[in-house]
Parts: structure tokens; sequence; C-alpha cells
């Protein structure tokens, strides 16, 4: 078995797991013949932004990638023109869901080639084996384009003799920022309102939840777009700086709260894998370790200080904090976030 260290985060009840989707190489499916090109390529080879930029510029002459970064947006509004235009986009869509389909597939079926070139823990394997539901969160998971693309991934699963294997994609409508909400709810219970953060790979998103008879509201306040802190170098120098971008952001969402109360609860979630309170050395927050082996503890620290009050903080990987928003499909169920990049989580049953 791999030394621990490799593990990105746990399976439901506890088992290692050593699966990054955005890594996974996509060895075999059900369907040979079928795999339109996406044989040996990588999961964020299929999904990432920057797959989804390069094709939609395949097939729309004015779309500009520099000047439209906004690749979901735009196809959103081609959904809306000609027919043909919807078409276009649609296929996309398309494009999308085959390369998703062949990623899932190939880890339901587990074929031989893909345990030889994948190198995941047997609780991996067998996770997938039994899982029911996988459930897709992000901007294409919505709307008309996350219909088509929920619709085309089910397709081909039953072409491929996988009727049993449900691929949904799931939204929120009473939350712009699902994540937010998934971090309230992971704080509990707290009394007053707990400020939540999504850390992600291109924007700080932020926002004040407050908790009501039917669970917790979230007030979301305008993302704060920071640096590309991949490109950085990975030294205590970049940690630093990635560290005051963090606390000027909680801050500043404090200040512009008005409270000033006794203490302050603070749930965020980050796009890093966190093992044992330790982040990961990969990622655009990798350079966060040098500051800390436990980075939450240390953050809680400096906020205490800098306030002067009692600061309660609770951190976890983005795709967790999605992913409690689906703990009564737990244990046989995977939450995937479509983001920069594509993460993963697995809900676990919660009682608070």
């Amino acid at each position: 078995m791999e030394n621990t260290k490799q593990y990105l985060k746990y399976l439901p009840g506890g088992a290692p797991s050593a699966l990054s989707l955005n890594y996974y190489v996509v060895c075999s499916g059900a369907a040979e013949g079928g795999l339109h090109g996406y044989r040996k390529k990588r999961g964020k080879d299929l999904y990432s932004l920057e797959t989804l930029r390069d094709e939609t510029a395949k097939v729309f002459d004015d779309y500009d990638s520099e000047k439209d970064r906004n690749v979901i947006g735009y196809l959103n509004r081609k959904t809306e023109g000609s027919a043909g235009e919807r078409e276009k986009a649609y296929r996309v869509v398309e494009l999308a869901a085959e390369g998703l389909a062949q990623l899932f597939c190939a880890l339901r079926t587990g074929a031989p080639e893909s345990r030889r070139k994948n190198c995941l823990t047997e609780d991996d394997w067998a996770f997938w084996k039994s899982c029911s539901h996988v459930f897709l969160v992000g901007n294409l998971a919505e709307g008309a384009l996350g219909r088509r693309l929920e619709a085309h991934i089910m397709k081909c699963l039953t072409e491929w003799g996988m009727p049993g294997f449900k691929i949904r994609c799931a939204s929120f409508p009473e939350v712009k920022t699902p994540s937010l909400l998934g971090c309230a709810r992971a704080s509990g219970s707290v009394p007053g309102s707990v400020y939540v953060f999504d850390l992600g790979n291109t924007a700080f998103k932020r926002g004040r939840a407050f908790l009501g008879t039917d669970g917790y509201v979230v007030d979301e306040r305008s993302a704060v777009i920071h640096r590309d802190y991949g490109r950085m170098e990975d030294t205590l120098k970049t940690a630093e700086q990635i560290h005051r971008d963090i606390m000027h952001v909680i801050l500043q969402t404090i200040r512009e709260s008005g409270e000033d109360g006794e203490m302050y609860a603070v749930s965020l979630c980050i796009a890093n894998n966190i093992l044992e309170k330790k982040l990961m050395d990969r990622g655009n927050y990798r350079s966060l370790r040098f500051l800390s082996p436990c980075y939450e503890s240390y953050l809680q620290r400096k906020l205490a200080e800098e306030t002067g009050k009692r600061v309660t903080l609770r951190m976890c990987n983005d795709a967790g904090a999605v992913a409690e928003l689906f703990s009564e499909w737990a244990p046989r169920a995977a939450v995937v976030t479509l983001g920069t990049y594509m993460g993963i989580a697995y809900p676990e049953m919660r009682k608070f």
C-alpha cells in the first residue's frame, strides 16, 4: 500500500483515498472504440475551465478566451441565441459530458489497466464499485447547461451498460455559492452568525450565515479576486503573502458587518486537500504549510490577536464543504465540484 503521505482525503468511514480526479488517467471504458480520443488523458484534460475555453473557441469564431474568461457565462448566452448557436453551445457541453462519463465509467469498472496506471487504494476501488450517486455542483451544472450535461452523461452510461449508476447535477437556488452554505452547516449550530469563506483558485468568496428555523441562510458579499498563487514560488515569502490576503478579506468582511460581539465564528473552505489538519504540498495554497504544520490553528490565533476577540475557526477542503449538503446520501455517494478544475469529496452522515 502506498505511503500515507500520498493520500489526498478520506472515504466515508475513514479509509484513506488516493484519488485525484484531475490526475486520474482514463485507460479503459465500457465502450471500446467509443472513447473519442479520451484514452490516456487525465481528468483535467476532460474537464477544466481551460478545456472548456479551448473547445468553445473551436466552434465559435467570436469567442476570445483572453477577453471573455467567463466561458460558462458565454455558453449560457449562446443557448439564448439562434438554434445554430444553441446547438453549438450544447455540443461543447456534451463533449465535457462524454469525458466525465468516461472518467466515472473507468472508476466504476476498475479494469486492470486502470488499476495499473492509477495508484489508488483498494478502498478507493471498492467505493466506486458500490457508489450509487455522483452529484455535480458548479456553474456548468446549473440551468440549461446543467440539464444537458446530466442528460448526456446518463445517456452515455446507459449505452455503456451502467443504468444503475446515477450522475446528477445539483443546484441550490437559495445561495449563489453552495460551498458557503456548506461551510455554515459544517460549523454546527453556532449561536448568532458565522462568517463563511471559500478560498478558491481565482477568488475569495465570502459571506455571513445566520441560523434560522429552516437552517442556515447566507448573506453573500461580493467576491474578491486575488493573484494567481499557483504561479508564485513555493516559498515562505509566498506563504506570508497569501496569509496577508486571507487575513485582509476576513477582517474586511467582519468590519463590513458592523458586528462587535465578544467572539467571532469563522468557517472556511480552501482549494487544497487537508489531512490530519495539514495542508498538502500541492495546489495554489500549498505554500501556507510553511507558516505552521496546522494552518487552521495558525490563522485562528492570528485572527484572535488582530481582533482582540475570541475566534472559533473551522477549515475544510472546498469540495468537502459542498459535500456537507448531501449527507443524506452517505455513504454511497460522491460530490464533484466543477470549478477551475474538479474537486471531489464524500458525504458523511451528520447529526447536529
